[in-house]
């Protein structure tokens, strides 16, 4: 979800109402692309025995850090100084992105195809 955490830092240079609908519409479009991608991937690399398991993970982790990444954006804010909750967001995106580089996809048959097939 780090698409919506960048959109969320052009909101502090806003000095319109109409920015804010833009940030709003752009951060929209971008979930609506990432979350649909992140099902099939859970889908095509989790055995069919496995995949409401791996689902609900995936729910209940999106929905934990929903709720506790503004909490501990808060409380950076508070604590440290405003511009850190900023810097760390940029930090985690950059550690996101190297771990995505180093993911190694090999073949995009799911799961099942691929035990059927052996």
């Amino acid at each position: 979800m780090s698409h919506n955490g960048c959109q969320s830092n052009f909101i502090t240079y806003v000095t319109s109402l109409w920015t804010i609908y833009v940030i709003a519409v752009t951060i929209s479009i971008g979930l609506g692309l990432i979350l649909p991608v992140l099902s099939a991937l859970l889908s095509n690399n989790t055995p069919s025995n496995e995949q409401g398991e791996m689902f609900g993970v995936n729910s209940s982790l999106l929905g934990l850090m929903a709720a506790l990444g503004p909490l501990f954006a808060g409380l950076v804010y508070d604590l440290i100084v405003p511009n850190a909750t900023f810097w760390i967001g940029a930090i985690l995106l950059l550690l996101s992105l190297v771990i995505i580089a180093r993911l190694k996809i090999t073949n995009t048959q799911s799961a099942d195809n691929k035990s059927s097939n052996t």
